[in-house]
């Protein structure tokens, strides 16, 4: 019996088994005060990771939220993994020996007895040795529901750096990096929306990727926990309501916008990183079922000008470049997607209401999504701004600006005034470059494929998408994210390009579409459930929450290498079958 996909509200008969479950979740009345703690060394329902970390080899980490679906625990919990550990412990691709450098040795690119004649074209320490660890490999039953040649790696304590209980039923796991770089404590900081008890949990992680949210006995304590004490967050009387759903972060961080799926709302939690986030503002009046949401990235021209403003100008050529640029007011965005609606709607993020001195959400626009039959039941919801900053980095590399420098305010500080000049009537231009927006709709089941509009001299007054493509997907789509595979190397330089994946938890699809050539790619087979994704593009790793078998599989996203291009090269945590369906 197959779990159903924890984003779709509407019941079925794979949900009878769960009625009583969701009939208190509806109320909001779980605690989780009774039962065992759930385990440290298994995944269990996973609804949400997140790579984060970022060291010269790749991701440092993987936080991985749990869910506790069936409530067989007490709470759910998050771990954090050790990512560096897990691409050690993850066959590399090849097609020949030369691939292999280092200590991996050579290519298992031919068939012999210890590969049972079906080479697995990964590196091997030497030829004629099993590509599975110590012969742990998966029978042919079992690779029928989990993917890969190889059985699972243990979520052990080499593995496994550290661990906290939150609320049953998690929906997702957000990162956000600490914009204060000198305060080596404090990392950055994970957010998670808690349906059992109607709150947005947040965990600070430090350098070590050790997680902290209060020391209540291994579990995040009340004070982080949020959305539940309007006397301490706001002034309106503000309480998180049942079923939070999706997040999204805008760029810089203090605005995170959380989806309300049962009652149509969107909750405006505020950041604060000297304390912590805070409820101030639910916006009524949209449709029910918003169930998908994406922050718009802001055009570099943004933080540009926040620089040149910054401070006043001893140069007088600069000041004078200040006085013919004024600062402009760019106000955050988000796109929702809804379950019952055929449109998507923006938001968007303003500072201090004057009437009570509180942060808001106002709906600044919405479109109808006209491409399908119906068109209704949108999922989730990404966007990919790769055309705009190409024109930008064009711009910064006229300019003499490094590519990192780009959403760094402080880099106009080493330029001549008439280079500044340059470089902001460029980036201005580039900031109407269309974006693209994709949707995973199932009415029928589709990806949505669009563009926002450009609109000359308004850089925000048109960020909605007309959509102009529905590429066909299989039973079941339920979220999209955007990303890059590697496609080649020369001289030590990897070279990328863009994709969109698409997840189908029905039909255990994930579609990677080309946006260049605007054709799928390839189809990636999955386990059980696929939900929650991550990608590493440093590595051309994609990891998938298994949601129905709780595990975490590894798949290669590197092109060059086709016969193992979409495959599972490794699977993290035992696969354990949902009790119900044993």
């Amino acid at each position: 019996m197959r779990t159903p996909p924890p984003a779709d509200p509407r019941p079925s008969r794979r949900q009878l088994s769960y009625a009583l479950l969701l009939a208190g979740l509806l109320g909001g009345c779980f605690t989780s005060t009774e039962g065992e703690p759930p385990p440290t060394d298994e995944l269990y329902f996973p609804v949400g990771l997140s790579l984060f970390g970022e060291t010269q080899d790749g991701p440092a980490f993987l936080a991985v939220a749990n869910s506790d679906y069936d409530l067989h625990y007490n709470s759910g919990n998050v771990f954090v993994l050790d990512a560096a550990r897990i691409r050690a412990l993850t066959p590399r691709p090849c097609a020949a020996d030369e691939h292999c450098a280092g200590d991996d040795g050579v290519c298992d690119n031919t068939p012999n007895a210890a590969n049972q004649n079906a080479p697995s074209f990964t590196c091997i320490a030497a030829p004629g040795v099993d590509p599975c660890a110590d012969g742990r490999r998966r029978s042919a039953a079992d690779r029928s529901l989990y993917p890969g040649r190889c059985e699972y790696q243990p979520i052990d304590d080499s593995l496994r750096l550290s661990v906290k209980r939150i609320g049953a039923f998690a929906t997702d796991v957000l990162y956000q990096p600490n914009p204060d770089l000198a305060d080596d404590s404090k990392l950055g900081r994970l957010f998670v929306p808690v349906r059992g008890d109607a709150t947005l949990h947040w965990i600070d992680v430090d350098r070590e990727g050790r997680l902290s949210c209060g020391d209540d006995d291994g579990a995040c304590d009340d004070y982080h926990r949020v959305g539940d004490d309007p006397d301490e967050e706001n002034s309106r009387d503000l309480r998180l309501d049942p079923e939070p759903f999706a997040l999204a972060a805008s760029s810089e961080g203090p605005a995170i916008v959380v989806t309300n799926r049962t009652t149509g709302k969107a909750s405006l939690f505020v950041n604060d990183w000297a304390t912590r986030p805070t409820l101030k503002h639910a916006l009524e009046g949209l449709p029910a079922y918003p169930v998908g949401i994406a922050a718009l990235p802001p055009p570099a021209l943004v933080p540009a000008l926040q620089a040149l403003h910054a401070e006043p100008r001893e140069d007088t050529a600069l000041a004078d470049v200040a006085a013919r640029w004024q600062q402009i007011s760019y106000d955050p965005g988000f796109l929702v997607s809804f379950g019952n609606v055929a449109e998507v709607d923006l938001l968007r993020y303003f500072r201090q209401d004057p009437a009570q001195n509180e942060d808001y959400l106002r709906r600044a626009d919405r479109i109808g999504i006209h491409l399908n039959s119906a068109g209704y039941d949108s999922r989730g919801i990404a966007i990919q701004a790769r055309d705009r900053s190409a024109a930008e980095l064009r711009c910064a590399t006229r300019a003499g600006l490094d590519a990192t420098c780009l959403g760094d305010a402080a880099c106009l500080g080493g330029l001549a005034p008439e280079a500044v000049d340059s470089y902001l009537s460029c980036v201005r231009e580039a900031a109407s470059t269309p974006v693209d927006v994709y949707v995973a709709n199932r009415s029928p089941a589709s990806l949505l494929v669009g563009r926002t509009r450009p609109v000359v001299n308004d850089i925000q007054s048109a960020e909605v998408p007309d959509f102009y493509a529905a590429i066909p997907l299989t039973l079941g789509p339920s979220r999209v994210i955007t990303g890059e595979v590697l496609v080649g190397e020369a001289n030590g330089v990897k070279s990328y390009e863009p994709r969109v994946f698409a997840i189908c938890f029905d039909s255990r699809r994930i579609f990677v579409y080309d946006p260049v050539r605007r054709m799928i790619d390839t189809e990636i087979t999955t386990g059980r459930g696929p939900h929650a994704v991550a990608i590493d593009p440093d590595n051309a790793l994609l990891f998938i929450g298994h949601f129905t078998d709780s595990y975490v599989g590894v798949v290669s996203i590197d092109r060059r290498f086709p016969r193992t291009y979409g495959k599972t090269l490794a699977t993290i945590g035992k696969p354990v079958p949902p009790r119900t369906s044993k």
